[in-house]
């Protein structure tokens, strides 16, 4: 039977994708709280994140601007994701029973 059980790269991936895309959307929010475009109307918060795409650029420099600690929020996420990544496959590796690497065994 195939195994049905995702890798831990995988969940890895997909959980540090997830960290990226909720930080795009607070960010894009805020960029349209103080930068309205003119006759825009009120869109929801998911929304407004894709709306935002083309005004990467825009979004990115007001985020320099005026909300460096979130950059830098979203940034040590991503670094705890890949520690978390690190741990998870070290406990993998023990659990399968997997010898350490050469390195390690010196």
């Amino acid at each position: 039977m195939a195994e049905e059980n995702k890798s831990v790269g995988w969940v890895v991936g997909m959980l540090a994708l997830a960290v990226v895309i909720v930080g795009w959307a607070f960010l894009a929010a805020d960029y349209f709280q103080n930068d309205p475009p003119e006759g825009q109307r009120k869109v929801g918060f998911w929304m407004n994140a894709i709306q935002q795409l083309p005004n990467f650029p825009k979004v990115m420099s007001h985020a320099l601007a005026n909300r460096r600690w979130l950059l830098v929020l979203i940034g040590g996420l991503e670094v705890g994701v890949v520690v978390l990544g690190l741990v998870l496959k070290t406990i993998e590796r023990e659990l399968d029973g997997r010898p350490k690497s050469a390195a390690r065994r010196r």
